[in-house]
């Protein structure tokens, strides 16, 4: 079987997959269900390849396959868990109002569902060409690379979301709305995320500190130095993070400036300044 004739099967299975969820969400009244499904998807097309392509190797097209099957999953349960119990996301519900319930039904069957198949489409080709070609036929350094590169990013991001959900306990309530997108999420500048992250906490526990009324000469400079929050780390640290909220980094903006007060000095009742 040919590349492109495996892509059309691959296209055939994605038509029918999101044409069932487009179904379910017209009796649920709420296509922002699409949203999860999509990352889902890609787990359904990297299996559908893995049983299509009979010639490629079967260590990298297993590898490939568990890679894009992790990854789909772990965006459709972040999606989930960020939309669970808001109804319709807004962007969904204006669209509904500008061309009316009466019309949205099968409006939004080619403007959302089949919108969505066809990028999920495009966006596996890769997926196919990594389990077509059985050439090399073994692992190279590319393939163990790529591996070990993509289960370091899949600890890191849950690691990072597990240790800040503890810090998140002693800190103030700036981050909780972000939460779920500290524990799943990650993009592009993860890496910056999570240094201005982890500056955005010791700013944090600063001004935690002060809440507390610590009474220890110098606390705070212990704590954290100064200007540990300056320069917007504060509020800008959730950039690394795609799917941080308006209303989280507003929340955050504003813990940065009262943390920025907090480690520059400014004491509040109970607290000695050395």
């Amino acid at each position: 079987m040919s590349f492109f004739a495996i892509w059309g099967i691959g296209a055939l299975v994605a038509w029918v997959y999101m044409t069932l969820i487009w179904i379910v969400s017209v009796r649920l009244k709420n296509a922002s269900i699409v949203d999860p499904f999509w990352g889902a998807g890609f787990a359904v097309l990297a299996v559908t390849y893995y049983l299509l392509a009979e010639d490629g190797f079967d260590g990298r097209k297993t590898l490939i396959t568990v890679l894009a099957a992790v990854w789909g999953l772990r965006l459709a349960l972040h999606l989930v868990w960020r939309n669970m119990g808001k109804g319709e996301d807004y962007r969904y519900r204006q669209f509904r109002q500008k061309y009316g319930p009466h019309r949205y039904w099968w409006i939004s069957y080619f403007q959302v569902f089949m919108l969505q198949g066809v990028l999920m489409v495009i966006i596996s080709a890769p997926l196919l060409a990594a389990q077509f070609y059985g050439d090399p036929d073994r692992f190279t350094a590319l393939d163990v690379l790529g591996g070990v590169f993509a289960l370091a990013v899949l600890v890191a991001a849950f690691g990072f979301g597990a240790a800040f959900a503890f810090a998140l306990a002693l800190l103030p309530d700036a981050f909780a709305g972000a939460l779920p997108d500290v524990a799943f999420g990650f993009g592009p500048a993860f890496a910056l995320g999570v240094l201005r992250g982890s500056l955005a906490v010791a700013g944090c526990t600063c001004g935690r500190a002060a809440d507390l009324n610590v009474t220890t000469a110098g606390a705070p400079a212990a704590v954290c130095p100064a200007n540990a929050g300056g320069n917007g780390m504060g509020s800008d640290w959730m950039i690394g993070f795609g799917s941080a909220t308006r209303a989280g980094a507003s929340s955050t903006r504003r813990s940065g400036t009262s943390t920025r007060r907090s480690c520059q000095g400014k004491a509040k009742p109970g607290i000695q300044n050395s």
